[in-house]
């Protein structure tokens, strides 16, 4: 039997994953949507094969190479199965919320090429850590849209290992011809030793299959090629895919770490095409920079909230920025991004002593036009923060827009300074009168009252109707920015499934009707923000 039939919706593998629906099929593999019955609302993506029938031990060897990895553009293997007695296997993953990269370029067509390299550099970063991993590099071999998850970030997420394998330097070929005509390398034909360059090759030819409109490379036909190509694409993009295409392993570019820097710091285009931290020239932002802090009139107000959301809409909008979590602060930003499982294996906190040294874009937790910069979960607390410190941070950072999360800091020196050089002030309170009166909040609002020659933003968070509420709303010094109360079934939601909640379609398109003239405000072009620049450069160079 070389077909694998699916199982039925309600059926329960291990007494354990029911089966809601098939989100996959092959010719040797079905793929699950199932449900846990021992933690409930869980969901996992579960893997069907037959490729193993008759080979436990080589399920197990797969199975344990799987399990070891780990990686944030890799699914993790939470559970296995080996082939019973039909001989079929089981792996349970987790189950990625998106679409496969062929999925999205069927659907939208020839994708943008700053989506491609963005999608080219991950898959780099995550190329060099299986290349290098110990005790035997790993070969993934097959590399094709249809093995490329795109998830709800737009990042990627590699799936399927079924013939990558271990790289024996021993070996002068593999034990078999393995890989999908169309995007497999020559060496995978010829009965030849395939190593990381092979990657690289399947990497090549994915990215002009997706430039391209769909058509596979030909060596034979380089001409053609060359002419079934977009005209707008930068020269140097096409001469990294080109050298990743050569017939030879030895006259491609050798490491997946080479073809990332090519990718995003190499590559010598005009002013007009030049990307700026990995963002796309064609990108819409304002040639401005904008500095804008976000506090609480008082604690638990939810300026961190707020400033979660300007981010969201600002990735929204296709606009370029960071968000820092102010060093005073309680650390928080970390936990709501759940960090553990999504920032970067390398990356580093601002806070650290070597962050401004250490700047490689694998060290970025950037989530699409946005990049996170919170406060390590344990506060170090060996490093005072001074408004020196920043200035030199936002001028490193060099985005249009830089969000400034100052929790209710407000009497912090480093805090106030900011604050007047600021472009944008924000200040956050919800309906609890009882705060108002608390001698913190007075020394804020005297504070707040001085910066009468800025924009300050006010913003009535968790707003609904009471019968407090005209007078609630009187009582701020101008017409405020009213923000429902997010409650419910889109936060839990979110919450449990381990995202942003600002990402979640119900709360954006809330955001976007509430927050949409603030972030015009925010984004719009002006002269001062210019002058700013040379205010932080002289405040450095002091």
């Amino acid at each position: 039997m070389n077909t694998c039939e699916p199982m039925l919706t309600g059926q329960l593998l291990a007494g354990r994953y029911r089966i809601l629906s098939v989100i996959g099929r092959g010719g040797m593999s079905n793929v699950y949507l199932a449900e846990d019955t021992k933690l409930p609302g869980k969901r996992w993506a579960v893997k069907e094969s037959r490729k193993h029938s008759g080979h436990k031990k080589l399920f197990h060897e797969e199975a344990a190479l799987l399990i070891r990895l780990d990686h944030p553009f890799l699914p993790k293997i939470v559970d296995f199965f080996p082939p019973n007695e039909e001989g079929l296997s089981y792996l349970v993953t987790d189950y990625i919320h998106g679409e496969t990269l062929q999925q999205r370029f069927q659907r939208v067509g020839a994708l943008p090429y700053n989506d491609v390299i963005k999608y080219a550099v991950q898959l780099c970063e995550l190329f060099d850590y299986l290349h290098h991993f110990k005790p035997r590099p790993i070969i993934y071999r097959d590399l094709k849209p249809s093995n490329v998850m795109i998830d709800e970030q737009n990042n990627v997420r590699l799936i399927d290992f079924g013939i990558a394998r271990k790289y024996n330097a021993e070996r002068t070929a593999d034990t078999i011809q393995l890989g999908t005509i169309g995007f497999a390398a020559p060496e995978q034909f010829l009965n030849r030793q395939t190593d990381e360059r092979t990657d690289l090759y399947t990497l090549g030819a994915m990215m002009y299959y997706l430039l391209s409109g769909g058509r596979y490379y030909s060596i034979d036909a380089r001409d053609r090629a060359v002419r079934e190509l977009p005209k707008n694409l930068p020269a140097s993009l096409t001469h990294v895919m080109f050298r990743l295409l050569a017939d030879q392993p030895d006259e491609r570019i050798q490491t997946a770490l080479e073809v990332k820097r090519l990718l995003q710091e190499g590559m010598e285009l005009p002013d007009n095409q030049r990307p700026m931290n990995g963002h796309s020239p064609g990108d819409k932002h304002p040639d401005k920079r904008k500095l804008v802090v976000i506090g609480g009139l008082y604690p638990g107000a939810g300026a961190t909230f707020v400033a979660v959301s300007l981010a969201r809409l600002l990735h929204d909008s296709k606009i370029p920025h960071a968000l820092i979590e102010h060093s005073g602060n309680s650390p928080e930003l970390h936990s709501l991004l759940f960090g553990e499982r999504n920032a970067p294996p390398e990356y580093r906190y601002y806070t650290q002593q070597d962050f401004m040294t250490e700047r490689s874009t694998g060290m970025r937790w950037q989530d699409g036009y946005t990049e996170w910069l919170p406060l390590p979960p344990e506060r170090m607390s060996e490093r005072v923060w001074t408004a020196d410190h920043y200035f030199r941070l936002l001028y490193l950072l060099d985005y249009p827009a830089v969000l400034l999360d100052v929790s209710s800091q407000w009497g912090d020196p480093t805090v106030q300074e900011m604050c007047r050089e600021a472009d944008h002030v924000i200040i956050v309170a919800d309906p609890y009168p009882s705060k108002l009166n608390m001698p913190q909040t007075q020394a804020s609002l005297r504070f707040i009252s001085g910066l009468s020659n800025k924009e300050v933003h006010w913003i009535a968070n968790r707003d609904e109707s009471f019968s407090g509420r005209r007078e609630w709303l009187g009582t701020f010094p101008r017409q405020p920015v009213c923000l429902p109360a997010y409650a419910g079934k889109h936060l839990l939601d979110s919450h449990w499934k381990g995202r942003i909640a600002q990402d979640h379609p119900g709360i954006l398109d809330s955001l976007r009707q509430h927050c949409g003239s603030l972030v015009s405000a925010i984004c719009h072009p002006g002269d001062r923000s210019e002058r700013k620049l040379g205010k932080w450069l002289v405040k450095w160079f002091k």
